[in-house]
Order: C-alpha cells, then sequence, then structure tokens
C-alpha cells in the first residue's frame, strides 16, 4: 500500500508505528526505556506528509532506551 508513496516513507509517515505498538517492540528487543521527548516544533518535509501526519496523528518523538542489565560506557569498555 505505501510502496509507491516515497515521500510518506521519507517523511517517516508510512513507516510508523502506534507508540504502544513501537513501545513493546523495544520490550521485546530487551530495551529498557529511560526517557520520551515529545518534539513539538518538529515539521514534516511536504506538504502531502503534512496532511497523511494530520489524519494519521503522527508526531515525532524522541526515545533514549538502553539494553537491560549491566552497562559498559565507551571509556570503560577501552580500558585493559
Amino acid at each position: 500500500m505505501t510502496a509507491g508513496h516515497a515521500d510518506l516513507w521519507a517523511a517517516c509517515i508510512a513507516g510508523a508505528a502506534p507508540r504502544a505498538a513501537y513501545l513493546d517492540h523495544l520490550a521485546a528487543a530487551g530495551l529498557e526505556l529511560i526517557a520520551t521527548r515529545e518534539n513539538p516544533a518538529y515539521r514534516f518535509a511536504t506538504e502531502r506528509a503534512r496532511r497523511a501526519g494530520g489524519r494519521y496523528g503522527a508526531r515525532s518523538v524522541s526515545l533514549l532506551a538502553r539494553k537491560a542489565g549491566p552497562h559498559t560506557t565507551r571509556n570503560q569498555a577501552r580500558k585493559p
């Protein structure tokens, strides 16, 4: 259905997932959600993408997630 709509794919609307489903996928991958931030200033690049975003309620959200369990920082990983 969306294969012929490259502009919507590029605007991340055609491949968007409902928030609850996306969070379920993160958890299933073993990731722990640390923070969520809405990006209200984000504006889709094309008018068509803006219309589709409005129609489907798509909006920009940034997530910070990490692999659950013991964590190693980049600096710790470099130490012998």
